[in-house]
């Protein structure tokens, strides 16, 4: 049976990857809109109450719309951040960003589940090993004394690849649950548009 239809707006970074993840909430009976993060004179006014950072090139703040939603949002809105998504999340909240050494484009990696999840992320309930695809050249770097976010996820070496609010509705992979390379990513996404 399939659920009510959900309302979700995309924020659009500017990556191939954006309309895969639109197929992958129309296929979850999602009714997506569209808005490009370049501009933030957007209005958010009736904005849906599901909101998607999408992956992207360059850097969170060549796309103001992430940060203008966060100022405005938090209280309000589910907000997922994927990939470029995830780490303009994390700057919002204080975390620091860092160049990888080698770029991961294209690759499956197994993550490991934090054994102190919050039952509301997309994550809780999935069984390990989770292989996810990753495509970013930087990630979150693990400095977070004192920062209320939570880690959700991470690699065997210790990469961040999941950060959760503890109270509010925010995450942010950076992985890409759209990509055939996370082949759980489907019942992440169907987990987050039933929340």
């Amino acid at each position: 049976m399939k659920r009510a239809r959900i309302r979700v707006c995309v924020i659009d970074n500017e990556d191939s990857f954006t309309y895969n993840l639109v197929q992958l909430l129309e296929a979850q009976n999602a009714s997506v809109m569209i808005v490009s993060g370049k501009y933030t004179d957007t209005n958010l006014e009736g904005m849906p109450d599901k909101i998607i950072f999408s992956p992207g090139p360059g850097k969170p703040q060549d796309f103001p719309l992430m940060e203008k939603i966060l100022i405005t949002c938090i209280p309000t809105h589910d907000i997922l951040g994927i990939c470029l998504g995830h780490q303009a999340i994390a700057q919002h909240f204080g975390l620091k960003l860092e160049r990888k050494l080698e770029v991961a484009h294209g690759i499956q990696e197994k993550i490991e589940i934090s054994p102190k999840l919050n039952p509301k992320s997309i994550l809780f309930g999935i069984s390990e090993p989770i292989e996810v695809g990753l495509y970013h050249s930087w990630y979150v770097d693990r400095k977070m004394s004192n920062n209320i976010l939570e880690i959700s996820c991470q690699t065997s070496s210790g990469m961040i690849m999941g950060l959760i609010h503890p109270t509010r509705k925010i995450e942010g992979l950076q992985f890409h649950p759209e990509s055939f390379l996370t082949p759980l990513g489907h019942t992440m996404i169907s987990r987050w548009l039933s929340e």
